[in-house]
């Protein structure tokens, strides 16, 4: 979107004029046509008009009905489908049908088809006991700990000082930095021991924000395999690890839980010819960008609709594969991401812990061997964050490399960082010089294919799209950071780590930026692709999966580790040479 660029290219005039959300509204509402064509559908299959309600853009319109109905009106019959672990269900079904004349009118409806398929970092509770720092007590933990010690379990002191970050001193009022959580948050107990031992700057206590959206829980738990578990290794990493680079400023949790209770049907808000999907579990992800935008609601009634305030930066550590969420659905989702850029928030997220392979290590394709990059982190209104690990040397004076770690008992547990090329998105127009270089200095050892529709993936051999949006687009530190876990010290991995880590980094920007009376930074894809001296070019290291060594690191931005690692001294010193 040339507005999009505008505002946040370097080198405009109107660089950081961020938009208002009454632009927002006037911009992404659907045609008159496309609201009448649906109303008239609707209330001529049956609806009655007082039963639609439509979002305040009437970008989506909801409405109650009975199981026949519904299946009477899109030719198809829906069935509840329960988890045999987990429990949950999701109502879903096999495929649904919309008159030809109504095609070019909408996305997607919701409920749909598919079924729950998100991604996990590698942190399922089940491990955790082979990750412990088995017989080291919190006391001699903390007294002997070096930053020799760094490559065996990471403590905050370890990514200040890779990142060249000093401690914050004072914040402006205005600064935010919000987590993204499924259904979960932090345990304060985890989190004090932490503060104790691990950050003791930060008082015991110190607590988040809370957002809770559409009936997400401060302590909910989940049975698996016949054990009950509380899902907070996923929050109490992210939090822990962006508390000590943001302390005194406050942190926001943003935690949503997924429920359909209407039907929605997402109208076509561009100009081309649309696919057709539902929501899978980026359901929760639907209901943030809800609960911060009035115009996206998708009609749940237990989904608040524009009532919280976005984040000046938004990280998201949760994905599913490309190949799993409908093209329709992720370019209305994407397109919701870049709303919030065009109003001043930076949405960073997590590339995936698969390598070039799914989050279930399988591949795609006809001959199941082409490489399946993750969404929402192919998205090109998102800044995408890789993971790395230290040099085997363990220093931190030396470069960093690509993550990489195998995990024998399962080789489908192994964490490798992902990166790739997008299927569903086309390279934007920041990156495809970049891209270009990349190509040509740099081409994969690999077939690709240049995808025209789902149809394409693969064709030819090919293992990847030739003309894809390139992911990451940044890496950071993403193996063995020490956490704190049901009372004990546990180092984890994943992308689910890189991404607050340079989340906070781009937070302590904007903090300096507000205090400067400057506005937050928005976007940042285009200055950082116009500026990559401002980051740590990596060499080394690959994106394994799909029985490939996958795409690797070498000079410039490469599908292993992008443009490089976080300097907090360089990028501070471009972002306030800005307007």
């Amino acid at each position: 979107m040339s507005t999009h660029y505008c505002r946040s290219n370097p080198t405009s005039s109107r660089y950081g004029q961020h938009w208002t959300s009454d632009e927002i509204l006037n911009v992404f509402s659907p045609s008159e046509t496309t609201y009448n064509a649906t109303s008239e559908w609707l209330i001529g299959s049956g609806i009655s008009k007082n039963r639609i309600s439509y979002t305040a853009n009437r970008a989506t319109l909801a409405f109650d009905a009975t199981a026949e109905e519904i299946e009477a009106l899109l030719d198809t019959q829906y069935f509840l489908y329960h988890h045999a672990h987990t429990q949950d269900q999701a109502l879903a079904c096999d495929q649904y049908n919309v008159p030809a004349h109504m095609e070019e009118h909408i996305d997607f409806i919701t409920p749909g088809i598919g079924l729950s398929k998100r991604s996990k970092s590698r942190k399922e509770p089940q491990k955790l006991a082979k990750r412990q720092f088995n017989g080291t007590s919190f006391d001699s933990y903390g007294q002997n700990y070096t930053l020799a010690d760094c490559s065996n379990g990471a403590l905050p002191q370890c990514i200040s000082t890779l990142y060249n970050i000093p401690p914050q001193t004072s914040c402006h009022p205005d600064n935010s930095l919000g987590i993204f959580e499924f259904n979960a948050t932090y345990v304060q107990d985890d989190m004090d021991l932490f503060f104790k031992y691990m950050a003791p700057q930060i008082p015991v206590g110190t607590a988040a924000d809370n957002n809770l959206i559409n009936g997400a829980k401060t302590d909910p738990s989940i049975v698996l395999d016949g054990s009950t578990y509380t899902p907070a290794l996923e929050s109490n990493l992210d939090f822990q690890i962006a508390w000590p680079l943001m302390y005194p400023q406050n942190l926001t949790l943003f935690s949503a839980l997924m429920t359909d209770s209407q039907l929605a049907i997402d109208l076509n808000t561009s100009t081309t010819a649309t696919q057709f999907g539902s929501l899978i579990e980026d359901d929760a992800i639907d209901d943030l960008a809800s609960a911060l935008d009035a115009s996206y609601c998708t009609g749940s009634s237990n989904s608040p609709c524009g009532v919280l305030e976005a984040p000046k930066v938004l990280s998201i550590s949760y994905g599913n594969d490309e190949s799993d969420v409908p093209p329709a659905k992720t370019q209305r989702l994407c397109n919701e991401f870049l709303k919030l850029g065009l109003q001043g928030t930076t949405i960073l997220v997590g590339s995936g812990d698969g390598g070039v392979a799914s989050h279930k290590a399988t591949c795609i394709g006809p001959q199941n061997n082409t490489f399946d990059p993750q969404f929402p982190a192919s998205c090109p209104w998102v800044t995408t964050v890789g993971g790395t690990m230290l040099n085997p040397d363990g220093t931190l004076t030396s470069p960093e490399v690509a993550a990489y770690t195998p995990y024998p008992p399962d080789p489908t547990e192994d964490y490798a960082t992902s990166g790739g090329f997008s299927n569903h998105f086309s390279a934007p127009s920041y990156q495809t010089p970049t891209l270009a270089r990349y190509f040509y200095q740099s081409p994969p050892p690999y077939p690709s294919y240049n995808y025209t529709g789902p149809a394409s993936i693969g064709a030819g051999g090919g293992r990847f799209n030739r003309l894809g949006r390139g992911i990451p687009d940044v890496s950071a530190l993403s193996l063995n950071i020490t956490t704190v876990q049901n009372g004990s010290p546990v180092p984890v991995s994943g992308t689910s780590a890189s991404t607050p880590i340079f989340a906070s980094i781009v937070a302590r920007i904007n903090n300096e930026r507000l205090k400067a009376g400057k506005s937050s930074v928005g976007f940042i894809n285009p200055v950082l692709y116009a500026n990559p001296q401002a980051l740590r070019d990596l060499v080394l290291g690959s994106t394994v999966g799909c029985n490939t060594t996958g795409f690797g690191a070498g000079s410039g931005w490469d599908p292993a580790t992008g443009l490089g690692t976080p300097d907090y001294t360089r990028m501070l010193a471009l972002f306030m040479s800005l307007p």
